[in-house]
Formats: structure tokens, sequence, C-alpha cells
């Protein structure tokens, strides 16, 4: 289904928008609604009350303050739309140009020119859609890759092992070396203290609830209370809740 598009038709002259307005309807099966205003005081108010407002055809000399005024007088937030000017003077040409208007149209206006400058708004947002969509999916291959990709080393005494950071359940110190148990039930010696392995894994993720233990806050299966508690994690272990840890750690898992 094609997208419907809301028009707004900003002219002084009554005979002039309807003349427009019965074009666009008989010749546009994209165009949804179409509104009009007066003046550019008027068109500010239907762009505040409607939006969105996709195009607006918008007319140069008006009385008070011209169509010109319309792009420096409308909120930023509005600026939403693409502009074409219809005017019966030729000499606002590069003015419009410069108004980043989309088209130029000469009244009275002819029914192979507002053709041309109709296609270039349905060029125009199908290049803008297109650029959402490559954004779009540059940033969901992005989060995948992060995912797939967040990886991180672990020196052994025989090299470096490369694991997924989200495979980690907990970490135990063992005097200078951690040893890693991971969601396979394989286990890791890792030549680096619990404290420097603390500082390469996600604080959001990790927790240490112990001075031995650091645990992926994922996978904990159980609280058990006591004076400072136990955890049981999803591979059965249980692990201790320092004293000093409990309180702070109760209102991290309160929020999981």
């Amino acid at each position: 289904m094609q997208p419907l598009f809301s028009i707004l038709i900003v002219d002084d002259l009554a005979i002039h928008r309807e003349n427009l307005r019965s074009l666009l309807k008989m010749n546009f099966p994209q165009i949804g609604t179409i509104l009009e205003a007066d003046s550019v005081e008027s068109a500010i108010e239907v762009l505040t009350a409607e939006q969105p407002v996709d195009l607006v055809f918008l007319d140069v000399e008006m009385p008070e303050v011209s169509g010109f005024d319309l792009i420096k007088l409308v909120p930023r937030e509005l600026l939403t739309f693409e502009v074409i000017f219809v005017t019966a003077y030729d000499r606002y040409a590069i003015q419009a140009i410069r108004n980043s208007a989309l088209d130029f149209i000469l009244k009275p206006v002819q029914q192979n020119e507002l053709t041309d400058a109709f296609n270039k708004f349905i060029e125009k947002r199908n290049e803008k859609l297109e650029v959402l969509n490559h954004k779009l999916l540059h940033l969901i291959h992005s989060k995948e890759n992060t995912k797939s990709t967040n990886r991180i080393g672990l020196p052994t005494m025989q090299g470096y092992i490369f694991i997924n950071e989200e495979d980690v359940i907990q970490c135990e110190a063992d005097n200078t070396y951690t040893i890693f148990q991971l969601i396979n039930n394989k286990k890791i010696v890792v030549s680096k203290t619990l404290k420097e392995c603390e500082e390469i894994l996600n604080k959001n993720t990790f927790y240490r609830i112990h001075h031995s233990h650091l645990v992926n806050l994922g996978f904990i299966r159980e609280y058990v209370r006591g004076e400072g508690g136990h955890i049981i994690m999803v591979d059965n272990s249980l692990i201790p809740v320092s004293r000093s840890k409990k309180q702070f750690f109760l209102s991290i898992i309160k929020k999981i």
C-alpha cells in the first residue's frame, strides 16, 4: 500500500487554493489529506495542530508576511516538511532555491509542472527512506555484532583463551589466579587476580558479592537469607554473600 501524504496549501486567495486542491486530488492518489491556510500565521497554526505535514505548497506574496518568512517563523521542531513555492513572479526563483525549496512553480499552475514538482517530492522521500533504512540496518547489524563478538581474552599459562563475556557464570579467586566458571561446565584458570578480572568485565553485569567471588547477576537462580546469606547459581554452585555487601547486593537483585 502506498503511503498517504498530508499536504498544506498556503495562499491568501481562495481561488488559487481551490485550483491547486483540484489538480492535486485529481492526479495524485498518494495524497491523503489536503489542508489549507490563507496566511503564514494560520499556516503555523495548522502545522502545529496537524503534525505531521509532509509537503507545503507555499505562495510567496501574501499580505503582511511573505511565504519566505514561514520558514523563519515556524518552530524548528515542525520543520519536517518539504516546500514547493507557488508564485506569479519568476523573480523569486533564486530566493526560493536559497530557502531550500524542493521546487518552484509559476501561476497559473500547469499540470505538467505540478507533476514534475510532486515527483521530485516522491523521489526525495524515497531517498530519505532508503537512508533511514540503511541506518537502521547498520544499527541492527552493529548491535548483533556487538552481542556476538563481545569477547575477552583471558591470559593462561599456555597463552590466551578468547571467550564470550556472557558465557561467564562466576569468577573465583585462587591466590594470584582466578578461576572462570563457564556455562558449558568448563573452567579456565586465568593468570590475573580477581580484582584485575573485575576491571575488564562489564560492571553492569558482574558484581563482587564476596572478596573471593565475582558473579554474573544474570545467572543467579536463588538467594538464601542468612547473616550475609548465600546465592545459588544456575550451575548449582553455592556462593556466600559478604555481610558488608549484603544490603547493596539485595538492592541490585531487586531490579533484575
